[in-house]
Parts: structure tokens; sequence; C-alpha cells
């Protein structure tokens, strides 16, 4: 996590900070809660560059207990965010948002390796004043990966997304 936010550091400090955005949200994939921290680079009026950091918890029982126990999991996403609509002078803008996912191993939930995943959301920008906007998407995460050391064998980063977040603009 510490090497992530240090690289997320030289890159607001590499690109023009004026067409920066940067975010906290909090997620709900399927049967998994989690929160993050997002970048959104501005590249077209329309188009921005996204990347974000996710880390998860996902409820099941280890195979070897029989205690309940929420397991964590980290995602990284990598995409393009294309506003497609803006209503009410740009207070409101539709997006759509789409691209690629890595879901780190974690030994506790699987002993299959880390793989890469796809996403796509349809979301709404609200702008609340100069400096912040809060948005709201729904969409779904490709096929996961499978937690075969829980007893259910449950898949994770995958099905149904649900993120709110808050996102701080430097453009």
């Amino acid at each position: 996590m510490k090497r992530l936010i240090f690289l997320m550091i030289c890159i607001v400090s590499i690109l023009n900070a004026s067409d920066l955005k940067l975010g906290l949200n909090t997620m709900n994939i399927q049967d998994s809660e989690g929160s993050g921290i997002f970048l959104l680079y501005k590249i077209k009026k329309d188009i921005l560059f996204e990347t974000s950091y996710n880390e998860a918890y996902i409820r099941g029982v280890k195979k070897d207990s029989q205690n309940e126990t929420w397991n964590s999991f980290n995602t990284q996403r990598l995409g393009i965010r294309y506003y497609l609509k803006s209503y009410l002078e740009d207070k409101i803008r539709l997006f759509f948002s789409g691209g690629l996912e890595y879901i780190y191993k974690n030994n506790k939930l699987s002993s299959n390796k880390s793989k890469l995943n796809t996403y796509g959301l349809l979301g709404l920008d609200f702008d609340i004043n100069k400096y912040f906007d809060i948005s709201f998407s729904l969409g779904s995460s490709g096929k996961g990966a499978k937690a075969n050391k829980l007893k259910t064998s449950p898949n994770y980063a995958h099905g149904f997304n649900v993120l709110v977040g808050i996102e701080y603009k430097l453009f």
C-alpha cells in the first residue's frame, strides 16, 4: 500500500495538476464491501484516464474453522471514464467507466494466482462546488477469483458493483 501511494504521488507530481481529480470511494461488490483511493486525469474535455486501488472484505468460514470472519483482498483498476451527457449546466454529468482490474492474490483466501479482470460502470457526477464532486456508479466486474480456502468457495471481486465517491477537483 505504501508503494502504491508513493507511486500515485509521483504520478501527480509529473502530470499537470490542473488536469487531476483525487478521490476516495466506498464500494460494494456482490458479497464484498470495501473502500479505495483513485486518481482521474483529464485527457480531453470529456475523457479521463482513471486508476484506483481498493481494499475490500468478504465474509466467510475458513475450511479449518467454525467461525465466520472477514477476509481482505485488494484490487487495482486502470481504465477510461467518458462523460456521455451533462445536465443543468454541467452540474450533473452522466458517465461510463471501464477498463481492467487486477486482483491481488490473498493466500488466506485462495491458492490460485493473481488475476486480471474487467469492469464497467455507469454513473453520475454531481458538481457540489468548485473543489468537490460526488460520484455514484453502478456496474459489474468480470469473472473475479475463487476463494477456495473458504468452505463455500465463493467468487470475490466479481459481480454487481455499487461505488460512491467524493472527488477533489484540481482542474
